[in-house]
């Protein structure tokens, strides 16, 4: 089966979380992704999260080059005049120092198409700051949606997935396709500087608009609206509701019997509701705390009311919905990982899919280097001076 993007070759420098799952969206739709660290490694994902390692890096090839030597930059440059993209996840100076920088890459291939992942952008004062995921949510205001800050610091971390981290991916693969089709047209490379806080404010649009229209801060009491959230059940488990619509809020009160208010003019339109949103948050939580989660699911839905159950991450791979659309897969002859989650777009023709789990550190450094050019006495020579190593 021909893949989406066959023929593209790539490569990743990147660690953690931010470029590999980038990389990964690319290698799960056909392209060649050869992943590079130094001699002993250096992504830290396998010692302490052995199971994001496997998720992120399948389908990828590994190659280990010591890039702080003479000996390795030649074979990265060789592997570079090959390529179509490289990403890294460095911070900012870090691979000029390295000698691998957008510059040096564009003399050696003019084609290349540079992407660089950073935590705040390649210039600006923050630009060479350390950071990770909160810090970022935290500049770009991903952090005060719902007002001001917890005061309890146990309370700090309010996002339960690394959304900077992701969606900085995102970013970066739509960038380096966009790019691609681009030098298709003009068979110019170019440099991509994703950073993700920029990203994340981005993605504050809709609450950015308010302000500029309003100039009005979010406070904490502000936040919430009357039947759009997460509710308690009799049971100790969740549901969410997602009424917006006037027709989903008439059929709510049709089907709970509230029609003393489907007709009040306190409750006629999305404004007036959210106006008087305590009255209805104390009708509905006391409602609600009558019967079971899947009771309600059941109730509502056949009301046509946008509900859906509060899934723990064990419930979800039990969900019917979740196991009709087989986002799980198990790599056939694998002990371990068991599980790994698909590619979660379908496309029809070129669909992405998983084809071998994430490599051991160095694994096809042979079988690169050889394609390169290199002879079985000079890979040799490589790995007796720790240029390279393999497994």
């Amino acid at each position: 089966m021909v893949s989406a993007l066959t023929g593209i070759m790539v490569i990743d420098l990147s660690l953690l979380l931010p470029g590999p799952y980038c990389t990964m969206l690319l290698a799960d739709l056909g392209a060649d992704v050869i992943k590079v660290e130094p001699p002993g490694g250096k992504d830290y994902t396998r010692e302490i999260e052995p199971w994001l390692y496997e998720c992120v890096n399948r389908n990828k090839k590994s190659v280990t080059i010591d890039l702080k030597t003479s000996d390795g930059q030649e074979v990265f440059y060789r592997l570079a005049n090959e390529a179509d993209v490289i990403l890294e996840g460095f911070r900012p100076g870090v691979t000029s120092r390295l000698g691998v920088d957008y510059e040096v890459m564009r003399r050696i291939n003019p084609r290349i198409i540079y992407c660089s992942i950073s935590g705040y952008g390649q210039d600006g004062p923050y630009s060479k700051k350390s950071g990770h995921d909160i810090n970022y949510l935290a500049v770009a205001g991903g952090l005060t949606l719902r007002g001001d800050p917890l005061p309890d610091p146990l309370d700090g971390h309010v996002q339960g997935m690394a959304i900077g981290d992701l969606s900085s991916g995102m970013f970066a693969a739509v960038s380096i396709l966009a790019a691609v089709i681009a030098r298709g047209s003009n068979g110019q490379g170019q440099y991509i500087d994703v950073s993700i806080t920029d990203g994340i404010v981005s993605w504050m649009s809709l609450k950015a608009g308010d302000f500029f229209e309003k100039g009005r801060v979010p406070k904490r009491e502000d936040w919430g609206e009357a039947h759009y959230g997460i509710f308690s059940t009799k049971d100790g488990k969740y549901i969410s509701l997602g009424i917006i619509e006037d027709t989903f809020w008439q059929n709510l009160c049709k089907l709970l019997g509230w029609n003393d208010w489907n007709d009040d003019p306190r409750f006629l339109t999305y404004s007036d509701r959210n106006a008087s949103r305590n009255l209805i948050l104390q009708r509905l939580r006391q409602t609600l705390l009558t019967k079971s989660r899947d009771e309600w699911i059941t109730i509502l839905a056949e009301a046509d009311v946008p509900c859906a159950p509060v899934n723990n991450v064990a419930e979800v791979f039990c969900d019917p919905q979740i196991v009709h659309r087989e986002l799980l897969t198990r790599l056939a002859g694998t002990s371990w990982p068991s599980n790994l989650i698909n590619f979660p777009v379908k496309l029809s023709v070129t669909p992405g899919r998983i084809r071998t789990r994430a490599p051991r550190l160095g694994q096809h450094t042979e079988e690169i280097l050889e394609r390169l050019g290199y002879s079985k006495q000079e890979i040799s020579d490589l790995q007796l001076k720790r240029i390279i190593s393999k497994t």
